[in-house]
Formats: structure tokens, sequence, C-alpha cells
């Protein structure tokens, strides 16, 4: 509902980035700050109803690689993202938290590499998200309370001959159950069959393992 009545969004933003590199490392830093005026939302109330409202959103990500000794590499990262609504309209006030906003999130990676093979590990992790704004949304999906911190740990490796390659991973070692703030809501039609309702999170697969061979002909 309302959304034949919709104004275009108008976005000004400000971006800046640095990245500074050498032989064994790399660390960039971007940064951006940005108004949008008739930022566009949906209202999850009974029947759908999409609206206009103005919005603030400020984030930022570091990220840095260091190659030691020539095959170790170490790596890390973190990002954030801020979201605030700037009017009153549709049940929202100004100063609320917009909704499907990403909490804060790490990873960090450790691993041996060299020409023809490689062993890696990884930790993620997302802070838990005291920001949203339960029933509002966009096309995508809708805020539905409170997400849960998590972390997962994975391993992976790979190995490369003349025109054939083999990669082996285990993800989510720790067997987390977890699912992010900004997922998908579930699909009536394409859930039915997995019991799984549209008001219901999405949560991400649980301790697996693949494996991927690949060859050139």
């Amino acid at each position: 509902m309302g959304g034949m009545e919709l104004k275009s969004e108008k976005n000004a933003q400000l971006d800046a980035g640095v990245t500074y590199k050498n032989a064994i490392s790399e660390t960039s830093l971007n940064l951006f700050a940005s108004k949008v005026s008739d930022f566009i939302l949906l209202r999850y109330a009974g029947a759908v109803s999409a609206f206009n409202t103005d919005a603030f959103l400020a984030g930022g990500e570091l990220s840095s690689e260091w190659l030691l000794g020539e095959f170790v590499r170490l790596g890390g990262g973190v990002s954030y993202t801020y979201g605030q609504n700037l009017k009153e309209t549709n049940g929202l006030k100004k100063g609320d938290a917009l909704p499907k906003i990403a909490p804060l999130a790490f990873r960090f990676l450790a691993g041996v590499e060299k020409k023809a093979w490689f062993l890696r590990a990884q930790v993620y992790a997302n802070a838990a998200q005291h920001r949203y704004k339960e029933g509002y949304g966009n096309v995508v999906g809708k805020d539905l309370g409170r997400s849960d911190a998590f972390w997962t740990f994975g391993v992976s490796g790979g190995y490369k001959f003349e025109k054939y390659q083999i990669l082996l991973s285990a993800e989510n070692l720790n067997n987390a159950l977890y699912s992010y703030q900004n997922s998908k809501n579930g699909v009536p039609m394409e859930m039915a069959n997995y019991d799984i309702p549209a008001t219901q999170r999405i949560y991400e697969p649980g301790r697996n393992f693949w494996i991927k061979i690949k060859a050139e002909f």
C-alpha cells in the first residue's frame, strides 16, 4: 500500500578513504556519511505499506593484511554502520534506529600459502544488534527484534596442479546457531515445505564441509 505515491530517494553522501601498501602489507580505511531525503521504508503491520522518510547513515571499514616470511599471511578487519531516522512519520519518531542495519562485525584470518597451495583459518564475529525498529524494513525483509552476537571459526585449503585445482573447506566448526540481523525473511511459497513462516529468522548452516574440484580443458 502507498507504493504509487512514493517519492524518489535523494542521497547526499561524502566518502573518504585511504590505502597504505608496501611489499609485505596493505591497510585500508574507508568512511562514509549520508543524508537521504525521502528514504523508502516498508511498514509490516497487517497490509504492508510503503512510505518516505528522511534518514542519516554513517559508517566505515578498516582492513589490513600482512605477509610474513614470504608465506605466512595474517589479516583482519572491522566494519560498522549507523542508521537513524530523521522524521516523525508512520509510527516512526525522530531519532529512531533505521531497520535492517548490520551491526559491528569483525574478521580475522591466518594462514600459510605458496604458489601451488594454501591453508587458512578464519574467525568471523558479529556483535549483538541493539539498534532496530521491529515491524519496519524494506522489500527484502523486516526487523524482527534484537539479534544476538555470534562468532564462527572455519578452515580451508587448496592445491593447484597444472590444470587441476582442489578446494576444501570446513565452516562453522564451533557449530554456532546464528542468523544475520539483515537476513531475508522466509518466503511463504518457497519455505512452505520447510515449515518456516515468513515472520521467522532464517538461520545459517551449522557445522558444514565442502569440496570443490576444478579442471580446465
